[in-house]
């Protein structure tokens, strides 16, 4: 089954310097979970934060859901056909609800009955046509110590959000959310390299901010020479 690579960056207006470590980690193990939950496979979650960024980069998720087989229980065998074995109503009933044939279905025994089933295989979608929701629904169960409001805006976060970035490999993700449409436009450090950074790939995210001097990995940063005690990216952010 075909992968790419995804990218979500939230940006917004700086991030609470004892909060950012925690957040990223929920990010990654809360869109985690609501991709296990689609049966959306993927090779690794890599979260990132920065005072004016959060985000995830997610290593080879499919590009679609694998199929699924579902099976649906009809009347019970003693219901489903007459004295001479023909279908009864409630037989050819179930089986035009389900836009198939008496004969294309099967029998299932168990110690608890017979019954006539329909069983199928449910075609995955496409997982860009999920994702705006799963998004949504993660962002919305951050745990964030204080939610806010800004402008006119319904939704709530940390601190007011200015820009998003969502792309399944080149393609951007129609996701919208905190007033905004998201596309595959990034930003640098707010006084080196204030003007957007244009995504061609979800690929090319790490290198294209560490060249508009922002170091997006949390580690990597605080390894470097700026951190102070209090707070991890005040230089690069």
């Amino acid at each position: 089954m075909k992968t790419d690579n995804l990218l979500i960056e939230i940006g917004s207006e700086e991030l609470p310097a004892n909060q950012q470590l925690a957040l990223a980690e929920a990010f990654e193990k809360n869109f985690a979970k609501a991709l296990n939950q689609e049966n959306i496979q993927y090779n690794n979650i890599q979260a990132f934060v920065t005072p004016r960024r959060l985000g995830i980069l997610v290593e080879s998720i499919q590009t679609e859901q694998p199929p699924k087989s579902e099976t649906k229980r009809g009347p019970a065998l003693a219901q489903a056909f007459d004295a001479n074995g023909e279908p009864t109503k409630a037989a050819l009933g179930f089986a035009r609800s389900n836009k198939t044939t008496i004969e294309s279905l099967e029998k299932l025994e168990t110690p608890q009955g017979s019954w006539l089933v329909f069983q199928h295989e449910i075609p995955g979608q496409h997982t860009i046509d999920l994702l705006p929701d799963l998004l949504t629904k993660t962002v919305e169960s951050l745990p964030l110590k204080k939610r806010m409001r800004w402008g006119n805006q319904l939704h709530e976060f940390l601190r007011p959000v200015h820009w998003l970035v969502a792309l399944l490999g080149s393609d951007i993700i129609p996701w919208q959310w905190a007033g905004l449409h998201a596309n595959n436009q990034t930003f640098g450090h707010r006084f080196h390299h204030p003007d957007f950074i244009e995504l061609n790939h979800a690929d090319e995210y790490v290198s294209a901010l560490k060249s508009a001097h922002v170091i997006v990995d949390f580690l990597e940063r605080k390894n470097s020479n700026h951190c102070t005690i209090t707070q991890c990216g005040d230089h690069y952010s």
